[in-house]
């Protein structure tokens, strides 16, 4: 994985390594979840992991829309299968979006294990207890 602190964006998400093995993928206010979004994102998680296992960190703001088309896929499946996603959590301060995420993630099943927050503090502990237990 590439050093800490290191910063790459896609134009609708930012991404920072935050510590050794977290990456953080911090979506913009006017960015939107649709297919070629969620793709975009995925290709830089795997540039910043550098081929290394990471847990992952997502913030998405409350204005951020999620396009109702790109739930009927599994966006992480490449990711499940290759175990390179050690653990997940999303942090959101909107109902609605937790709501979604958890159905997402309960319908697609994965890997690793996936946890919806609206504190990104207790977000970032929970991935660095998730760590060290790998």
């Amino acid at each position: 994985m590439t050093k800490e602190g290191t910063q790459i964006g896609t134009g609708s998400a930012v991404f920072t390594i935050i510590a050794p093995g977290l990456i953080e993928q911090r979506h913009l206010p006017d960015s939107s979840l649709d297919e070629r979004t969620l793709e975009r994102c995925r290709t830089a998680r795997r540039k910043l992991a550098n081929g290394l296992p990471f847990a992952l960190l997502i913030i998405v703001p409350e204005e951020v829309p999620v396009d109702a088309a790109s739930t009927n896929h599994d966006h992480y499946r490449m990711e499940s299968d290759d175990r390179s996603i050690v653990a997940l959590a999303v942090v959101t301060s909107s109902e609605a979006m937790s709501a979604v995420t958890k159905f997402y993630f309960r319908y697609y099943q994965r890997s690793f294990e996936v946890r919806v927050f609206d504190d990104e503090m207790e977000a970032r502990n929970w991935l660095i207890d998730k760590l060290s237990e790998v």
